[in-house]
């Protein structure tokens, strides 16, 4: 019966069309039942954006991730290796098949026949760079509809990389990072903005922008961020009280729900996003990240554990109702129980 329910709420909301969903503004469109090229094992090739203007592409070298983790453990062991960082369950199985990449994402289906991109723990896709991601200091919203695989005991999630504008690694590079963190009591999402930075020798983490919320484990999440280059809002599964500041939400007990950029007396940093002040040239665009990653190499946390059913950007803020939109745009196209009642704010 809940089956027959999905597919009837699917078909009410529009599933196979992109009816009511905001179109000015939208720079990046990935959906995982359309544009996706797979081989004959299922892994992910290349994942065309709806947009016409840009396209995600895989690592297809067989055995990536394994051969940085060994030279990792040789040369560099705070670096991701096979001694101190454990490999996620489901990537060291496909590390074991031959003739496939570990560090590409493969095209799945979820319990309810929808499609998604899986990420084992270490896979990751790239976009490359182009002018009309970036600068987004004017304001930028991000649209998402992610399910975390939660936590694996084998190689615990601190800070499990999903995507993100810039290398990971690098937070005077990156624009912001989207990831989570799993315990064995809960899932987080966590939103990251870095501001400008002035000077090399200070992390400009110390100063960024940040919010988490909970994740919804029993099905597809979807998330929404609306930054104007100083501070970010977050909604996720249409409740605009979900997310609070700092990585734990602890900042939930004091009523706010965005996070803001820190202001310094001595100029060490500006209070605003404009990758252009740090960073020359067109900054990549990830999903996932890995070991093998070119750009990553010195990022600290993992990769994604979970499936990822879709993204927008848009270069500008959304206006509230646009917001609900788009979400509920996404919603039903993973069967979200808010495509039911479009209304609620959960």
């Amino acid at each position: 019966m809940r089956a027959i329910a999905l597919l009837l709420a699917l078909a009410l909301c529009g599933r196979g069309s992109a009816a009511g969903l905001p179109q000015k503004g939208l720079v990046m469109h990935f959906e995982a039942g359309q544009g996706v090229k797979a081989d004959s094992n299922g892994q992910v090739l290349q994942w065309e954006d709806l947009t016409e203007e840009h396209t995600a592409t895989a690592n297809k070298t067989a055995g990536a991730n394994r051969e940085q983790r060994k030279s990792n453990s040789r040369t560099d062991k705070s670096l991701l290796n096979e001694e101190g960082h454990g490999v996620p369950a489901r990537a060291a199985a496909h590390q074991k098949t031959a003739g496939l990449s570990d560090s590409a994402p493969f095209l799945v289906k979820d319990k309810n026949g929808i499609a998604a991109v899986d990420f084992d723990g270490d896979d990751y896709l790239r976009v490359e760079g182009s002018y009309l991601l970036m600068p987004l200091n004017k304001g930028f919203t991000i649209v998402t509809a992610i399910a975390p695989h939660g936590q694996d005991k084998a190689a615990p999630r601190h800070m499990a990389f999903w995507m993100g504008m810039g290398n990971p690694g690098f937070y005077s590079d990156a624009q912001y990072s989207l990831t989570t963190s799993a315990t064995d009591k809960e899932t987080r999402f966590v939103l990251r903005l870095t501001p400008i930075a002035h000077d090399e020798m200070r992390p400009t983490v110390r100063d960024g922008a940040l919010i988490s919320a909970r994740a919804n484990e029993k099905e597809p999440n979807v998330l929404s961020f609306v930054m104007d280059g100083k501070r970010v809002t977050g909604r996720l599964n249409g409740n605009s009280k979900a997310f609070a500041p700092g990585a734990d939400g602890l900042g939930a007990d004091t009523g706010e729900q965005e996070g803001v950029m820190s202001d310094t007396d001595d100029d060490t940093y500006g209070a605003s996003i404009d990758v252009t002040a740090d960073f020359f040239g067109e900054m990549d665009f990830w999903f996932g990240t890995g070991p093998s990653a070119e750009d990553h190499l010195l990022y600290t946390g993992e990769g994604c554990d979970g499936k990822l059913y879709a993204t927008l950007l848009y270069k500008r803020q959304l206006k509230p109702a646009e917001v609900r939109a788009a979400e509920q745009y996404l919603a039903c196209k993973v069967g979200h129980t808010m495509c039911k009642n479009p209304k609620a704010e959960l």
